[in-house]
């Protein structure tokens, strides 16, 4: 009995060692680049061989990748792993691998996929058929504008390769879908003999054929899309997912710039107020916000629509009192949701100066690096201001403002939606200060609960600590209602004295009724680069000409010998 088992233990160990076959690294310091689609600077194709990840290949522009890599020599390629530490644009959102023993004869290739980056938030592993390759190219697009790869290794079996080939399968994505939605046509392809076939792994799906037809229940439905071996062809698989919603289950989201912070402060009876009402729901691709309503005290207002999430009703409140107000938006799958405000509505008011921010920090680094947000609340008025000024007061932070002098701007959310600038802005060197810019003209937006956004184009060497307060000053303006619009907010070339009118053209439609119409702007300078002409820029005395017809109105000159 004991030669018996010894017989059998050698037998089965011969077994084991001839049949077993390992997935090793090929070498890296073996790998050389022979041809390359492009490179961006000094992030050139080889560096994704050299074992750091914080070096990289980046290419130019958003097309087609194409990188041809030589082994060294023949090997059983049967795998190929990319990595990248950038999270965002520049990830693989496609590949293609082809192998040759020729340069240049690629045939019909080895893997097709996309990208995944599954073993960890920067890195992809995929495996096909072993082939005898000396020659990889890959094929590639971006998940946005250039590519940027970290590292690239490729893989061999330490047993020969089979000779048979790789039949690649092309699997289009399937985008989201809704619970109700129609059956689906899958429609995967090869360049291989085989036959595909579709199996759902997982989720609220069936499939016959090449049609999967969903359950009408909510989840991710996993489908995969596979070929079987044959004496002349690897056996090859592609799984695609997508994501099933309930329509049912999503309500609108509401919110409005009335506050119950501040009364409504109107002249007299005969006023109107405005109310905005900004109004969305999830997964606009299948819902939409069907109608907004405004119910005060019984009667309901249907609100206009100003944009796809902006909504407003004319309001003439006919007694000074407190109103309960509820604004209702209904989505298009008919779930609605309701907000209530209580609303003091008096007469008159009287000079007051409201703080929005207080101390706020922008650092580079910290946790506003160089952007601040906030939601404020400002009075609520219709004819009882005739001026707003705001105060601006810039303190160093811990005692440690920023060295230099650096490009800023306040901007408000308006009723659309969009941001808008009402404070343009230079840092002072290394010092605090205070300022008063009067706005206004912008009474029409500095009401009610705001949205306020900060950015300082800070770069380190300390901070800035801003307190921004509004002087409201009683009195009666020249005209009770007013809109803003803005037209230009950007960076335009100046210093070049070839190009004197930078700032392109746009056309500008006045509401009906307007009875008279002002243009505001705001300019800063600083480092115009090789338009530096006279050292243009925050240095440089300029003027700014509004023309009107070809007729010079208006010079801006904002010189000041401080």
């Amino acid at each position: 009995m004991k030669i018996f088992y010894s017989i059998i233990s050698a037998l089965l160990m011969s077994f084991i060692s001839v049949a077993q076959c390992d997935t090793v690294e090929i070498n890296p310091a073996n790998y050389s680049v022979l041809s390359i689609s492009s490179e961006n600077g000094n992030n050139k194709g080889n560096l994704l061989f050299d074992g750091d990840n914080n070096t990289r290949w980046r290419t130019k522009g958003a097309n087609n990748h194409e990188i041809v890599v030589d082994l060294g020599k023949t090997e059983t390629v049967t795998g190929m792993s990319y990595r990248t530490r950038w999270t965002g644009s520049g990830k693989i959102a496609s590949y293609e691998i082809y192998g040759a023993t020729i340069q240049g004869q690629w045939g019909l290739g080895e893997k097709y996929g996309d990208g995944d980056y599954s073993q960890s938030n920067n890195s992809d592993t995929v495996y096909f058929g072993a082939v005898n390759a000396r020659y990889i190219k890959l094929k590639c697009t971006s998940s946005l504008n250039d590519l940027q790869l970290s590292e690239l290794r490729f893989f061999k079996d330490t047993c020969s390769a089979s000779g048979k080939k790789n039949q690649t399968i092309s699997f289009p994505s399937i985008e989201k879908q809704e619970t109700n939605a129609s059956p689906i046509q899958l429609a995967a392809t090869t360049n291989g003999p085989g036959v595909i076939n579709y199996t759902v792994e997982s989720g609220p799906a069936t499939v016959s054929g090449s049609t999967i037809t969903l359950t009408k229940q909510a989840g991710t439905v996993v489908v995969k899309a596979s070929i079987s071996s044959s004496t002349t062809h690897y056996a090859s698989s592609r799984i695609i997912s997508f994501p099933v919603i309930d329509l049912a289950t999503y309500n609108p989201i509401v919110t409005t710039r009335l506050t119950e912070d501040f009364p409504i402060e109107l002249a007299d009876t005969t006023q109107f107020y405005m109310i905005y009402v900004t109004a969305d729901i999830p997964e606009k691709k299948f819902l939409s916000i069907s109608e907004v309503n405004v119910d005060i005290e019984g009667e309901t207002i249907k609100a206009q629509q100003i944009n796809n999430e902006g909504f407003f009703i004319a309001w003439n409140p006919h007694e000074f009192r407190t109103y309960k107000i509820d604004i209702t938006a209904t989505g298009s799958n008919g779930k609605t949701t309701t907000i209530t405000k209580n609303i003091e509505v008096k007469q008159g008011s009287s000079t007051q100066t409201v703080t929005s921010m207080k101390d706020a920090v922008i650092w580079y680094g910290r946790e506003n690096s160089r952007d601040y947000y906030g939601t404020y609340s400002l009075p609520q008025f219709t004819g009882v201001y005739n001026k707003i000024v705001a105060k601006l007061e810039v303190e160093c932070p811990d005692n440690n403002c920023d060295d230099w002098d650096r490009w800023a701007h306040f901007d408000i959310k308006t009723p659309d939606g969009d941001w808008m600038q009402i404070i343009r802005y230079m840092t002072p060197y290394n010092v605090g200060c205070t300022h008063e810019i009067d706005l206004t003209e912008y009474a029409s937006v500095l009401q009610g609960e705001l949205d306020f956004h900060v950015f300082i184009d800070t770069w380190g060497t300390g901070g800035w600590q801003l307190t921004l307060d509004f002087e409201y000053t009683a009195g009666t303006p020249k005209y009770p209602y007013s809109t803003v619009t803005e037209i230009w907010d950007g960076r335009y070339d100046f210093g070049n004295m070839a190009n004197l009118q930078p700032v392109p053209d746009k056309s500008v439609y006045l509401p009906k009724g307007t009875e008279e119409a002002e243009i505001i702007f705001s300019t800063s300078g600083h480092g115009w680069g090789q338009d530096n002409t006279g050292n243009a820029a925050e240095f440089y005395h300029a003027k700014h000409d509004i023309m009107v017809d070809d007729t010079k109105e208006f010079t801006q000159d904002l010189w000041n010998e401080c």
